[in-house]
């Protein structure tokens, strides 16, 4: 009788637990992923929390630069990227979750000065002798990636180490645009004091959904499923939407308040 107890524990321990502890890569980027004294939160991490939390595992995360994570992820050195964009070459080598926001793109402008540049595509923007400012190893759409290969505009490129220098160098002239997700340049420029003096181009760069990106190597199909499941429900709930709805209001709606 004993083993037959323990033949269903064991089979009834992958359906309600978990002995994995996933790996996450993260570096600061507020609201998404924000350290605090108390650990890790932002809007990405506290969905994550909760898909991996309702998958009965735990989490563990790994302050790694992204690009660096990107390959760490194919060699299974972490288990999960957040906020990734799918690619047929990421593909490759992980899973990716179903999407759990929107990711708008855009390029960041002393305000006042967007309608200055009339454009119907990227490269229009760049005819004008404008010069952008983008963080190094981000990803902005498939119109940006061209357009960094372009030997003729390349030059117009400036790479920052950061978000935050960036915005420093467009507030004191030294390049007319950011390249930058919308949500994280409107936080970024209310935390330096910029808000009230920076809009977005009308031109968006890219428009699109992210999710989780877990590591084939090292995560079994049958786990990341799992996970996903998990995701999936969170979704469908209201702590979800309200969730989204703060962190919404925090950078959008403070924002358009801010003093000019």
């Amino acid at each position: 009788m004993k083993y037959l107890i323990l033949l269903i524990s064991l089979w009834l321990a992958p359906a309600y637990g978990c002995d994995h502890t996933f790996k996450v890569s993260i570096d600061s980027w507020p609201p998404f992923f924000v350290k605090e004294q108390e650990g890790w939160t932002g809007l990405d991490v506290e969905i994550l929390k909760q898909a991996i939390a309702g998958a009965g595992c735990q989490i563990e995360f790994v302050y790694i630069p992204p690009r660096r994570g990107l390959k760490y992820i194919a060699i299974g050195k972490i288990d999960i990227m957040m906020a990734a964009s799918y690619t047929k070459s990421r593909a490759e080598f992980g899973y990716f979750s179903t999407p759990y926001r929107d990711e708008l793109i855009g390029i960041m402008m002393p305000k006042g000065l967007s309608n200055l540049y009339p454009a119907n595509r990227l490269t229009d923007i760049f005819n004008q002798d404008i010069y952008l400012s983008t963080q190094r190893g981000a990803w902005y759409g498939d119109e940006f990636e061209e357009i960094k290969k372009s030997l003729r505009f390349q030059s117009k490129i400036h790479y920052a180490n950061s978000e935050a220098q960036a915005i420093d160098l467009l507030m004191h002239q030294r390049v007319d645009g950011v390249a930058t997700d919308v949500m994280a340049g409107l936080f970024k420029a209310r935390e330096l004091g910029f808000s009230g003096n920076i809009e977005f181009h009308p031109y968006l760069l890219n428009s699109s959904k992210v999710s989780f990106y877990v590591s084939k190597k090292s995560v079994p199909e049958a786990l990341f499923n799992k996970l996903n499941d998990s995701l999936n429900n969170y979704l469908e709930s209201d702590e979800y939407k309200a969730l989204l709805s703060s962190y919404l209001s925090k950078t959008l709606f403070q924002n358009a308040a801010s003093p000019e």
